[in-house]
């Protein structure tokens, strides 16, 4: 990952590059295909409820790479300066190992609460069978992460427009999936207390 004959504007950000090259290539190949196929390949990929109870595994990894529209590609270029800022300041492990937890994590939790209110009544069944795709829950988490990295000058005008958006998608979507993007930024944030205890180790 040191990629010293890398372009400068890729060098410690390989990690979202290769991500968003890669979502980029399985986005144009998807649409690609006829609308059935493709709603059908994303339905396949979705972490819902029906999918994680039988293929688990699989769904948890492919969904992390498939955007439910194309119009999602315009995450890309955040996605990229977002890893990269983490690669930059706690290497590439570190990065990667923000966005897997904040994907599974809030994907798991959000499964939990699903489960939990169809079995009491509160949510329709149907929910069980819903797409859920993207990139975002490791980018949220990724984003939580960087809370420790922001200025004491700037923190205050990142966590509000960190909280901002996730209330803007409590009331614009109004889906579980902004309780997955909170989860996951508060993922993010919770790893901050590892970054600030190798800072007082050195």
């Amino acid at each position: 990952m040191s990629g010293t004959s890398l372009p400068g504007w890729v060098r410690g950000r390989q990690v979202g590059v290769a991500y968003a090259l890669i979502v980029l290539v399985v986005t144009v190949v998807l649409q690609a295909l006829p609308a059935e196929m493709r709603e059908r390949v994303v339905l396949r990929a979705s972490t819902n409820l029906v999918n994680l109870r039988e293929q688990p595994l699989t769904v948890l990894a492919a969904s992390a790479f498939v955007l439910g529209t194309w119009t999602s590609v315009l995450e890309l270029p955040v996605l990229v300066l977002a890893y990269g800022a983490v690669q930059r300041w706690l290497g590439w492990r570190a990065s990667v190992l923000a966005g897997v937890l904040g994907h599974v994590g809030a994907t798991l939790f959000v499964a939990v609460i699903l489960v939990t209110g169809i079995a009491r009544g509160d949510i329709a069944l149907r929910v069980a069978a819903v797409t859920d795709v993207g990139v975002s829950y490791g980018m949220a988490s990724v984003g939580g992460l960087l809370v420790a990295r922001v200025s004491r000058r700037w923190l205050p005008l990142y966590l509000a427009g960190a909280f901002g958006y996730l209330v803007y998608g409590f009331l614009h979507d109004r889906s579980f999936t902004a309780l997955g993007h909170a989860t996951a930024f508060a993922i993010g944030i919770s790893l901050t207390v590892f970054t600030q205890r190798g800072g007082r180790a050195r």
